[in-house]
């Protein structure tokens, strides 16, 4: 009903539209009238609509309590009916009155359009003038949609109604139908008489209420600007009060988010701390590690040294060449057997340094997070003082909110003292602010629930927490093991690899070993052979004397002296002992005798080298003189190694070939010779029945 006494207002205020727009009035103070009657049309088609979807309720209300009670009528059908007639007619008398309205404000946007385009010369006020016309127009025809919209409901209604046996809605149907059932149930007249009593007495109450509706259309300018006061009030303490809270709830997740990221920065910073001092321990590990080192280089010099001791023992190394050589392919397969242990230590280490350097990254981004942390600690201090002085500035507008609120209810309390009639008013208000006090509470109850959806929110960060803590100290555990292992495998890598050089030096010394065995082996077969070979001459020349003239060559070709160094140690273990030794010049028949057993060294005096030949470079002759047997020949070649032997331990000359010369046996081409006869009588002592036995 108060949108009917201000439709009715404005109704009044706008009806001589077109005598202002034919008479004095001009488009530019007709224009912000039309743009208030366009608004004004929008609303109350929209408040119809609202009154359509009310009546369309009370037309259901209506058919299902038709459909329950088809054979007997009831107070509360009649009641429904008489309703929906009042309803429906208030409907459409509003709807043609709307539709009217609408046509006329058609008429003057257009007479305003042509007045505007015919006195604006700027294209820029034209533009917008037209902008906004064609705003107006969009605007009344959406009105137009509502109210053709609204009338067919109004049809619906009506046809639905008249099949439910309602008809049109008149009053006469309505009185046709009560006599109708009287007449049928005679027992319910008395009902029906108290239904048209009530009836009057709504119609009664319904022009009371219109006359109110009329008084207090006169007092609602003012009371409009109350309540935009009042509205406005009550939006600002409901927007400080959404404010307050949130910044409550701001503040005390901030609180709790400063809190639980103090707590996770300190159990950072001790973790930090922890693996600082790991690897300070790690550091003097490795310092350890060096001065073992360190200790093992010393070691291994030392048993360089003792290297030379091992030298000392190679010749009993001789009779365990095969032990050795075993031990040797053992040792190899040993040292592959390490070296494969020491390519898996690597791989592991590797794998090690690896996951040290993944710890290293986590630790790095650990310490990101922590900076983060912090800073995100910072801005949400910074957020909680400006929340804070956001709360004081807000507590300051409640504080004057509430000052409004005194005088408005001064204000609202003179107002009743004055008016009586504004009780129903203000009750109206009371109901509204009570309406609006249960949606407070349950704005209240949802932010409650909200709270606790930002508790439960909060546990699940804990959750998440606590679980990322678990990883932390995992991944920390993990990076420890690592380190242990790393250690580990460090420690196992300088003891294989101690063993390896360990081994590889022993096998080289084993292998100098056999190699120096199988030469004083080569040496000993050798010198066994040959001393065979110079046994079995001795045997065959037993008891001969033999003579031998012997060219040897002077190491100075001086004419004063010379020195001659005769070595035949090993000659005499092998041939017996030596009696005589006669040096003669084969140019001189003087003669130098010199008896010895073993080695000696003779001075002489050195002739007068032969005409015809050279000053240095002499030969080695030798040839037999005086044997005993014919077979001398036969007997010179055997001979012949005897003399060779002979002149290598005299002269140190290498061996070479000989050749035979008219009787003379030459060793090497030269320019001259000095001859010298030596006369050797080979004495051993003959035991037949023991050499019988020796000889090979």
């Amino acid at each position: 009903m108060a949108v009917d006494g201000d439709y009715d207002e404005r109704r009044e205020d706008i009806s001589p539209n077109k005598d202002n727009m034919s008479g004095r009035a001009t488009a530019w103070e007709v224009l912000p009238r039309v743009e208030h009657d366009v608004a004004y049309s929008s609303e109350k088609a929209q408040n119809l609509e609202m009154l359509s979807i009310q009546v369309e309720d009370v037309a259901s209300d209506y058919l299902a309590l038709s459909m329950e009670n088809e054979e007997e009528l009831s107070a509360e059908t009649v009641e429904k009916a008489f309703e929906f007639y009042i309803l429906s007619g208030l409907l459409n008398s509003e709807v043609k009155e709307l539709d009217d309205f609408v046509g006329s404000l058609q008429v003057d946007i257009m007479d305003v359009g042509q007045q505007l385009s015919e006195n604006v010369q700027s294209e820029d006020l034209s533009s917008k003038i037209e902008e906004k016309l064609q705003g107006f127009e969009k605007s009344l025809k959406k009105t137009q949609d509502i109210v053709a919209d609204i009338r067919m409901r109004s049809v619906k209604f009506e046809s639905d109604l008249a099949f439910a046996g309602f008809g049109t809605c008149t009053g006469a149907d309505i009185e046709m139908d009560i006599s109708a059932h009287s007449s049928v149930n005679t027992d319910w007249k008395e009902q029906k008489d108290e239904q048209r009593h009530f009836l009057q007495m709504l119609e009664k109450s319904l022009a009371r209420e219109l006359d109110l509706e009329k008084k207090l259309s006169e007092s609602t300018h003012n009371e409009d600007e109350l309540k935009l006061k009042l509205h406005y009030a009550e939006q600002t303490i409901y927007n400080l009060e959404e404010s307050v809270e949130m910044i409550l709830q701001r503040t005390f997740e901030a609180e709790n988010a400063a809190e639980i990221l103090l707590g996770i920065s300190r159990e950072l910073s001790g973790k930090v701390q922890i693996v600082q001092l790991s690897l300070k321990g790690s550091i003097f590990e490795e310092g350890k590690l060096r001065s073992k080192l360190e200790e093992s280089a010393k070691k291994s010099h030392a048993e360089e040294l003792q290297e030379g001791d091992l030298k000392a023992n190679l010749q009993k190394a001789e009779d365990e060449n095969k032990l050795t050589n075993f031990e040797a392919l053992s040792l190899r397969d040993k040292v592959r057997k390490l070296e494969e242990q020491l390519k898996e230590s690597n791989t592991q280490l590797q794998i090690a340094k690896g996951s040290a350097e993944s710890s290293c990254e986590r630790r790095n981004n650990l310490n990101a997070e922590i900076s983060d942390m912090e800073n995100t600690i910072k801005c949400l201090k910074e957020d909680v003082l400006r929340l804070e002085s956001r709360a004081e500035s807000a507590e300051e507008k409640c504080a004057q909110v509430t000052k409004i609120n005194h005088e408005l209810d001064e204000q609202l309390k003179l107002l009743r003292s004055s008016e009586s009639e504004n009780a129903n008013v203000l009750e109206r208000k009371l109901k509204e602010s009570d309406t609006r006090l249960e949606h407070a509470k349950a704005s209240v109850e949802a932010i409650e629930e909200q709270q606790s959806m930002l508790y439960s929110a909060l546990s699940d960060m804990g959750n998440l927490i606590d679980d990322l803590k678990g990883k932390v100290s995992k991944a920390e555990s993990r990076a420890e093991s690592a380190e242990s292992k790393c250690n580990l495998l460090t420690e196992t890598n300088l003891e294989l690899n101690e063993e390896s050089r360990f081994l590889r030096n022993r096998l080289e010394c084993m292998e100098a070993s056999l190699n120096q065995a199988e030469d004083a082996r080569l040496a000993a077969a050798k010198d066994i052979g040959r001393r065979m070979r110079e046994g079995w001459i001795a045997c065959e020349s037993h008891g001969e004397e033999r003579l031998w003239e012997v060219s040897l060559p002077l190491q100075d070709c001086g004419h004063d002296s010379g020195v001659v160094d005769i070595r035949w140690t090993r000659l005499c273990s092998g041939l017996g002992r030596l009696s005589t030794l006669t040096y003669k010049h084969a140019h001189d028949e003087g003669a130098l005798v010199v008896t010895s057993t073993l080695a000696c060294t003779t001075e002489f005096s050195q002739p007068t080298p032969p005409v015809g030949h050279g000053a240095c470079g002499y030969a080695i002759v030798a040839k037999p003189h005086e044997c005993g047997n014919d077979d001398g020949d036969m007997r010179g070649e055997q001979q012949t190694s005897i003399a060779t032997a002979m002149l290598m331990r005299l002269a140190t000359v290498a061996t070479v070939p000989y050749k035979h010369d008219n009787g003379v046996w030459k060793l090497s081409h030269a320019n001259t010779s000095l001859a010298v006869t030596v006369a050797v009588s080979v004495e051993t002592e003959a035991h037949e029945d023991a050499d019988g036995g020796n000889r090979t």
